[in-house]
């Protein structure tokens, strides 16, 4: 086995791993060429990666960021990785425990609906041994969600306090970085357009900011029978999917006295100017006043015009800092017209919850597949 083979096997894994083999431990396991032929990477739904057959385990322990070092070798961990080094016949096996698992899929919804939503999709999430409580981050796109949970339910936390999600509830638009705690999500969800919630529930948005209420609080009685229906099928993402746009089209007739082309319109400006245009011009393009297009906006987005720029300058900002190698903030700070670095490490951190720096310490971030389908 050579060290190249080792590290393409390594890349191609469809996991993110956390943690690293110094250059010595790589010799080590170079030095067994002669080795019996051996599966090198077996992905395992317990959430362990295994190099090679476990045989006699040495040492098993915490990682809090520091070297261990085992007879001569150096081997880093990152902080709350569980490390295994084994030994078997002078061949060094390791075992790194994996963070959540993520699948995510997302359908283009019925052709009537695509004015009022981005797209209905599905999203699994699972811990190695489906018990152990993980933090999944979440962050502002400008776009609110319906969630349908198909398994046991999940708690958010918003600045330090935390409340049980009901089963079926509605995310209005967030402001600031929020994150859930689960073992396990299995949720089929519905993306709305930024007016599109307000198009077909028939709810106002201003009072949905940053809430993540039960359905039947906003709806009443008019969706227990839907809730029911759904939840005979909760084995089955694809049927409650389809219930889920057979009632939308159904939202879609009922309501439509609610007219949003108006704020669709401004809406589309500031996603074209990449959340850069002054609210006078968008008076100007819209035909409204800054009174009559605040109140409006607001009724039926959830947001005021100027923070929906300001997140919609936020996710282009992201997605660009995950396409760099190096972070270069300053060439952000002029291309996206911040004031400065100081306001735009402040922006970020309000809505992602980490610097740009830390971005990448948000290993389990559902957001980000909901941006990338927004944004890309």
């Amino acid at each position: 086995m050579n060290i190249s083979a080792f590290w393409r096997e390594i890349s191609d894994a469809s996991f993110i791993v956390k943690g690293y083999l110094t250059f010595q431990v790589l010799e080590k396991i170079k030095r067994h060429d002669n080795t019996p032929p051996m599966p090198l990477l077996e992905a395992h739904l317990g959430g362990f990666l295994f190099l090679y057959e476990v045989s006699f385990c040495v040492i098993a322990c915490q990682g809090h960021g520091k070297p261990i070092f085992l007879s001569g070798l150096t081997v880093h961990i990152q902080p709350g990785q569980l490390l295994c080094v084994v030994y078997c016949n002078l061949l060094f096996i390791f075992i790194i425990k994996f963070k959540m698992k993520l699948q995510f899929s997302s359908y283009i919804p019925h052709i009537a609906l695509q004015p009022y939503v981005e797209a209905i999709g599905y999203a699994h999430m699972q811990t190695g041994n489906g018990e152990e409580q993980q933090r999944i981050d979440l962050f502002p796109t400008g776009y609110s969600v319906l969630n349908f949970t198909l398994c046991e339910p999940c708690r958010l936390v918003d600045t330090g306090k935390s409340k049980n999600l009901d089963r079926f509830n509605f995310a209005g638009q967030m402001s600031k970085h929020q994150f859930l705690v689960a073992s396990k999500i299995s949720m089929v969800f519905v993306l709305f357009r930024p007016y599109g919630a307000y198009r077909l529930l028939g709810i106002p948005q201003n009072s949905l900011k940053n809430e993540c209420p039960p359905l039947s609080s906003l709806l009443g009685s008019q969706i227990i029978e839907l809730t029911n229906r759904m939840e005979d099928q909760a084995d089955n993402h694809l049927a409650v999917l389809q219930l889920l746009q057979e009632w939308l089209l159904k939202q879609l007739d009922q309501n439509s006295n609610r007219p949003t082309d108006r704020i669709s319109f401004v809406c589309q400006k500031i996603m074209q100017h990449r959340g850069a245009l002054p609210i006078l011009e968008l008076n100007r393009l819209s035909c409204m006043s800054k009174r009559s297009m605040e109140q409006h906006f607001k009724e039926q987005v959830g947001l005021s015009p100027k923070t929906f720029s300001r997140i919609i300058r936020f996710n282009l900002v992201y997605k660009q800092i995950q396409n760099m190698q190096h972070g270069d903030w300053m060439n952000i700070v002029e291309h996206f017209d911040y004031f400065d670095q100081s306001h735009f490490i402040h922006e970020f951190r309000n809505f992602f919850g980490y610097t740009p720096s830390q971005n990448h310490l948000s290993t389990q971030n559902i957001s980000r597949q909901v941006s990338s389908i927004i944004f890309d």
